[in-house]
């Protein structure tokens, strides 16, 4: 199930175990940690992201040593630059609420708001809206009033369609800045019900006074185990410190929600491939029984092809299985057979084509340009 060539390597692990662990499996984990590492580099995102966390159960266990003072300046740093990045997106969000939209953040932001104020963003972190669908046009049109406009065309006359056969668009202000909206969580949750699900049990918040709903805890677990289930190695470490952020602050964390809304949406896989990792690296950590019945739960043939194929190399093949069980996911009840000939209209819709002719000529051109880049790559590195 778990490709542990692709999980963390022995630093991280150690960092891992010693920024949860308490007593002497913990000290010895840090002692391990620091043969190991070299603070003059830079540690890598997700290690970089636990440190204010190591620092904080550190103090709690009167623990001296010289690296907490370290800690100690990165966890300050963290909280300063968090509480910039925040009062900077803050007008397109009062813009937003004060158009009656409702907004949910996504993301490492929401961390950074409510599990650990010195979370460590990426320095390449953007805002990320989610809205209801419904207000989804509505949210466009008052973005591209604040001058936020789409990355990647977006006409006019196709946006209903567009909407209805994708999840997201990511807009870019005269600054530089971006915002990812959302108008379905995740790209295999594209139902109605299943907006649904995650928005009645979402919590409300707010940043700089503006009121903003998030995912509860539960959900939000599911949501940072999936969001990188396909992508590289370097996120696969962050999950799992992302899923233990959670765990660690919610002592009473409603397990069966997160196995109820796994299982509902077909989400089995990465959520045990997440939870298996920590479980192990960190001597079950997990209630037995919620262990015992995320083992036990049937998983279906397709859900593991869906699976392995969402992880396949080359990445262009990758990314075609991505769109083609995405699609699958929102024409379940449709026939294969069905569902193969809608496919191209559902291409067209994606790539914002305005006709159906133009798909395989799309196609080809991303072929082309995927190829490129590749031998491009490829020659550098001879």
């Amino acid at each position: 199930m778990t490709d542990h060539k692709t999980w963390p390597v022995s630093s991280q692990k150690a960092l891992l175990r010693a920024t949860f662990l308490s007593g002497a499996e913990g000290l010895s984990a840090f002692e391990t940690w620091k043969s190991q590492i070299s603070m003059v580099d830079h540690p890598d995102l997700g290690s970089f992201r636990l440190l204010p966390c190591l620092f904080h159960h550190l103090k709690a266990q009167d623990i001296d040593d010289p690296f907490l003072m370290k800690f100690k300046g990165i966890a300050r740093r963290n909280w300063y630059k968090n509480q910039r990045f925040f009062r900077s997106l803050a007008p397109p969000l009062q813009a937003l609420h004060e158009a009656g939209i409702e907004c949910m953040l996504l993301y490492g932001p929401v961390f950074a708001l409510r599990y650990y104020t010195d979370y460590a963003l990426s320095s390449e972190t953007n805002l990320a809206v989610w809205v209801p669908i419904k207000q989804a046009r509505l949210a466009i049109k008052q973005l591209q009033r604040l001058g936020w406009q789409p990355e990647r065309r977006l006409p006019d006359a196709l946006i209903e369609s567009y909407l209805a056969a994708d999840w997201m668009h990511v807009f870019r202000d005269a600054a530089g800045r971006r915002i990812h909206l959302h108008w379905h969580l995740l790209p295999e949750c594209r139902t109605s019900q299943a907006d649904t699900d995650f928005w009645n049990e979402a919590i409300t918040t707010k940043v700089h006074d503006v009121p903003v709903r998030i995912l509860n805890p539960a959900d939000q677990i599911l949501h940072s185990c999936v969001e990188y289930h396909s992508t590289a190695e370097p996120s696969h470490f962050l999950r799992a410190v992302d899923v233990m952020l959670i765990m660690s602050t919610t002592p009473d964390l409603d397990w069966e929600r997160l196995l109820t809304q796994a299982e509902k949406h077909h989400l089995v896989i990465p959520l045990l491939a997440v939870l298996h990792y920590i479980q192990a690296a960190l001597n079950q950590p997990l209630p037995p029984a919620v262990w015992q019945r995320l083992k036990s739960r049937p998983i279906s043939r397709q859900e593991r092809l869906e699976y392995s194929l969402k992880q396949s190399r080359p990445l262009l093949w990758r990314r075609f299985w991505q769109v083609w069980f995405d699609y699958r996911r929102c024409t379940a009840p449709v026939s294969l057979i069905q569902g193969l000939l809608a496919f191209p209209r559902y291409l067209q819709h994606l790539w914002r084509l305005p006709d159906l002719h133009r798909v395989p000529g799309q196609a080809l051109s991303i072929l082309h340009e995927r190829l490129r880049h590749r031998f491009f790559y490829l020659s550098i590195f001879k």
